[in-house]
């Protein structure tokens, strides 16, 4: 019997392509064109890029460095919001919703707390 597997990559393109599905089901669901499946399939790129996160912080040379990439990622998804909200009111959905995403924040609250768990079985009480 073969295995499957598959590679964090692919898991990434995965988790890729079903939030697209539900980001077009996010931003255009008050036509009422788009079925709710297209959630349904979304919400499996949550866990999936949590999971690749996880795996990404376990198994990095420099966690240090690994952080600093997914902070600055929220930072700059952050300006990005920012930008849209205050400057571009066109770009707004028509009946006013305006969407935040605070996915990359979290990751990046959660690498601390790995982190910190780390130190602490490495018994650095103080740091952790």
């Amino acid at each position: 019997m073969k295995r499957l597997s598959l590679s964090g990559f692919q898991l990434k393109y995965i988790a890729l392509i079903t939030m697209v599905f539900d980001h077009i089901q996010y931003f255009f669901d008050y036509t009422g064109k788009i079925p709710i499946w297209f959630t349904m399939i979304g919400r499996l790129a949550a866990p999936l890029f949590l999971f690749t996160v996880i795996e990404g912080f376990v198994h990095t040379r420099n966690r240090k460095k690994y952080f600093l990439k997914i902070y600055a990622l929220a930072i700059l998804m952050g300006l990005i919001q920012f930008g849209f909200y205050n400057f571009l009111h066109p770009l707004v959905r028509p009946d006013g919703f305006f969407p935040q995403n605070m996915m990359l924040s979290s990751f990046a609250i959660l690498l601390v707390a790995l982190q910190g768990i780390a130190w602490i079985q490495e018994k650095k009480y103080l740091k952790g």
